[in-house]
């Protein structure tokens, strides 16, 4: 109780890029017990920062559907591209192929409950560190203030690519947003290759 509510009010006073880590790292860790993330960091701490503007046109929201859960929760385009690349287990490849074009729609319970990565030892350490790195990555770029951002708004559920476009009116978002998607792939292809369920 005590506790709790002093690491809370902790966060509340911390800067936007703590709460940030914070929050990415909760919601992926709730997300490995079966827990929805998001939701449950909502219910729990009450804080919605999703709206402030962390660079010139760019929300938090908007910077974490750009840079940070390309794919959704995990990042998980880049699992279902080390999926394809590296894995030779046929359930593995079964479900990748069904969560497809859910994924590109940044909707993957499919691979999250289908894997699954709840309860999977082997996937549950690239899920929860896959996040953090694409938010320092993402942060890198948009402090380094080579892009611009267009304030155009766009769902979470537009495809990754075309969202940094929509974003930033040119394909300057697009191409940045190849370098976390490479950087992920490399992660989970070790946790992909000779995989058995």
């Amino acid at each position: 109780g005590q506790l709790f509510e002093s690491f809370k009010l902790a966060l509340e006073s911390s800067g936007l890029f703590s709460q940030l880590i914070v929050r990415v790292i909760s919601t992926h860790v709730l997300w490995c017990f079966g827990v929805h993330g998001d939701i449950a960091y909502m219910l729990v701490f009450g804080i919605d920062n999703g709206l402030q503007q962390i660079a010139p046109n760019l929300t938090l929201s908007q910077f974490t559907d750009l840079f940070v859960l390309l794919g959704g929760s995990g990042a998980t385009h880049s699992l279902l591209i080390a999926i394809f690349i590296a894995s030779k287990d046929r359930n593995m490849l079964n479900v990748a192929k069904l969560s497809l074009p859910f994924v590109l729609f940044n909707i993957n319970e499919i691979l999250i409950y289908g894997l699954p990565i709840i309860f999977n030892l082997r996937l549950i350490l690239p899920f929860i560190i896959v996040p953090v790195v694409n938010t320092l990555v993402g942060y890198l770029l948009v402090s380094a203030g080579l892009i611009t951002f267009s304030g155009n708004e766009f769902p979470w559920i537009m495809p990754i690519l075309l969202n940094g476009f929509v974003a930033g009116g040119s394909m300057s978002i697009p191409l940045l947003q190849l370098l976390p998607i490479a950087v992920v792939v490399a992660i989970y292809l070790p946790f992909c290759g000779q995989y058995s369920l």
